[in-house]
């Protein structure tokens, strides 16, 4: 079975990328870092 959290958290990264190259000034650049730290930053939690 697919880690499908995993495999939407890869997408939404990699739309991120592509909105870095769009959105080249500094504010746009530090916003989307901050996102981006934040769906790679390790998450614990139980699941029933």
């Amino acid at each position: 079975m697919a880690n499908l959290s995993k495999e939407r958290r890869d997408r939404m990264i990699a739309k991120l990328k592509e909105l870095k190259i769009a959105h080249n000034d500094d504010a746009s650049i530090a916003a989307l870092n901050e996102i981006e730290n934040a769906l790679r930053e390790k998450k614990y939690g139980l699941v029933w």
